[in-house]
């Protein structure tokens, strides 16, 4: 995260950008990206999309030739994430853009200059889609992301996959205006290359959140060039912009008198030693790690580990992640959040959660033995409805519920007092006049 960040921060000044807007939109783009700031594998795919990018954007502005090393590069990505789909829709929008600036190119030779760059995209774009063949699926892999995106039911229910809830703060939201305000203003010509990673990142990152992430890696440098020329062409007549400048200047000239080398050593060892040290630092707590209990059915996991609680379980599905971490219970979970692995067996799981008619039906099927699963549910109270089900332990994240039969019937008389723990804050509806 802090590399993909920096890289995206010296990309900025590389194109020409001035500190202190490098640095504004570098945040900007941190607030956008943080929501994908997890410990999985999709991590990996920010820094290789920026890496890409900025290769593409070398050639294109500068003419440099690390282009021919995206083949090699997108071999590695293929085989950690399927993120590897970003890197071959971007060459393929240089490749679009490039012909179609050739295609009406008023001048003979800046035309010229175009159709030789879109062979260039389009050998290298060929290239890389062969390279992409080079892992254990072959080309079932370049067929995997169209295949989710054809899941219906993933696509429908899992929250990533979902369009952006705009009633909430979305700083994506923000970036989204931004770029409309800044194309607006700008005096820059828009290119279609520029056209095109507007367009797809756009539609992309509305048709599902988790591609916000990459909608910021892309289109800000795109808003910092064009702030860039327009700021630039105003600080003489504007004190503020004036004062702005000069300011980077002194930051950029303190930034050459200082070893810039020892400075993140000096960072990393700081923040290595504090997390050694369980987030304290001179006795002093800075931070908490460990999973949010609000969340996670930490306690709830305790409990049943404690109590020798086994079978087959029907977890909620935002638990199994946690469940499977834990290597609890023993005969695995019903579903976590790999939805794309599970696609149609996500129905199973749906009829149990929406309550709909043949619940109990997939509850035998499967031979459920035991629930796990968010407090305060309807399908809790349910649950407390029917008889067939005990609930045996509840608190304001989880709630365990075993089966009425005598295998279970010591943990039923042991916890036969157990109540639903109440909401912590209790949603006040409006009142409608008569």
């Amino acid at each position: 995260i802090a590399l993909t960040h920096s890289i995206f921060f010296s990309f900025l000044l590389h194109r020409g950008v001035n500190t202190v807007l490098a640095l504004l939109l570098t945040v900007f783009v941190m607030t956008v990206t943080s929501i994908h700031w997890l410990a999985r594998p999709h991590i990996i795919s920010m820094p290789i999309t920026l890496v890409w990018y900025m290769a593409l954007e070398a050639y294109r502005t500068e003419g440099k030739r690390y282009i021919y090393l995206l083949p090699v590069l997108i071999a590695l990505w293929v085989n950690l994430h399927g993120g590897f789909m970003a890197g071959l829709l971007l060459i393929g929008v240089y490749f679009l853009g490039s012909l179609l600036e050739y295609i009406f190119a008023k001048d003979g030779k800046a035309g010229e200059e175009e159709r030789k760059n879109a062979l260039v995209y389009g050998k290298v774009g060929l290239l890389a889609t062969a390279s992409s063949l080079l892992n254990p699926h072959g080309y079932k892999a370049l067929l995997f992301p169209f295949q989710i995106m054809g899941q219906k039911l993933n696509v429908g229910r899992v929250s990533e996959w979902l369009s952006p809830d705009f009633h909430e703060f979305l700083p994506y939201e923000y970036m989204l205006l931004a770029l409309i305000v800044v194309l607006g203003f700008s005096l820059c010509r828009m290119e279609f290359i520029d056209a095109g990673l507007i367009i797809l990142w756009t539609h992309l990152s509305l048709h599902s959140v988790r591609n916000t992430p990459i909608f910021a890696i892309i289109v800000a440098p795109l808003i910092a060039v064009r702030l860039e020329g327009l700021m630039n062409g105003m600080k003489d007549d504007n004190r503020l912009l004036s004062k702005i400048y000069a300011f980077s200047r002194r930051i950029q000239e303190t930034g050459k008198s200082l070893n810039t080398h020892i400075l993140p050593v000096i960072a990393v060892t700081a923040v290595t030693v504090i997390i050694m040290t369980g987030g304290r630092s001179f006795g002093m707590r800075l931070f908490e790690y460990g999973f949010d209990k609000g969340r996670l059915p930490v306690e709830a996991v305790q409990f049943a580990e404690k109590n020798g609680i086994n079978g087959r379980v029907f977890n909620t599905y935002h638990f199994g992640g946690y469940l499977i971490y834990k290597g609890f219970p023993e005969g695995g979970v019903f579903i976590d959040g790999r939805a794309d692995m599970y696609n149609e067996f996500l129905k199973n799981y749906y009829e149990v959660a929406d309550l709909k008619p043949g619940w109990k039906t997939v509850l035998k099927r499967f031979d459920i033995d035991w629930f796990l699963i968010t407090a305060n549910s309807p399908l809790s109270v349910l649950l407390l409805e029917t008889g067939d089900w005990h609930l045996i332990y509840s608190d304001k994240t989880a709630n365990i519920f075993v089966r009425n039969t005598p295998k279970n019937i010591d943990l039923i008389k042991r916890y036969a007092d157990v109540r639903l723990t109440p909401p912590e804050k209790q949603i006040d509806l409006p009142t409608l006049s008569p």
